[in-house]
């Protein structure tokens, strides 16, 4: 993706999370709101670019940004250079509580390797049609053809119900600084069919 593509992805995702509890969290909330908003996104598709992948259905409609087992990580020199990246994301007076929560977030993700999906969002005028979905399916055949298991985590209840019925079971739930309730939930891979080209129910 070149930077134009970055920049209109980051905007769409900036609409799509704009009420979401856990990427509020993540960013200030004052009047550089809406610049940290668009940073961070920005950020997150360029990292996803790099050492993930970043699926997108349709026009722009929804985006999932995920990782591989082993992608994604922070070494010591690439957390330097994050804390210097989110400083205007975070602001400063709250720069330690967001970096301790990020680190909490990666200490609560699963010890064996697993697929890690950081972004999944559909634009509120295509949400219930299936788009997300997609994606995810596109991710789950993956998976289940690399027998990974997949993690994600949420901070609104109301996606509980949606991930179950995709087959992903609550695997930790704990709060970030500030209050905020995280749920992990983790879909573990489905057998293949003889074939192999779908997964089947064990």
């Amino acid at each position: 993706m070149n930077s134009a593509q970055i920049d209109q992805l980051a905007r769409v995702l900036q609409r799509i999370f704009d009420q979401d509890p856990h990427f509020n969290w993540l960013i200030r909330q004052d009047g550089g709101r809406t610049d940290a908003f668009l940073r961070l996104f920005q950020r997150l598709l360029r990292e996803g670019e790099a050492q993930g992948e970043v699926l997108v259905s349709g026009q722009n409609e929804a985006v999932l940004i995920g990782f591989p087992p082993g992608a994604g990580e922070l070494s010591f020199g690439k957390q330097l250079t994050f804390l210097w990246a989110y400083l205007p994301i975070s602001g400063w007076r709250s720069l330690v509580g967001r970096v301790w929560g990020i680190q909490k977030m990666a200490w609560h993700r699963p010890r064996q390797p697993h697929y890690y999906v950081q972004v999944i969002g559909v634009d509120s005028i295509h949400q219930r049609t299936g788009r997300g979905r997609t994606l995810l399916s596109r991710v789950f055949a993956r998976c289940d053809g690399q027998h990974w298991p997949l993690y994600l985590e949420t901070a609104n209840p109301l996606n509980l119900g949606f991930y179950k019925k995709l087959g992903f079971a609550i695997q930790n739930r704990y709060r970030l600084p500030g209050g905020l309730e995280l749920f992990g939930l983790m879909r573990m891979p489905l057998p293949l069919c003889a074939g192999g080209e779908t997964a089947c129910a064990a």
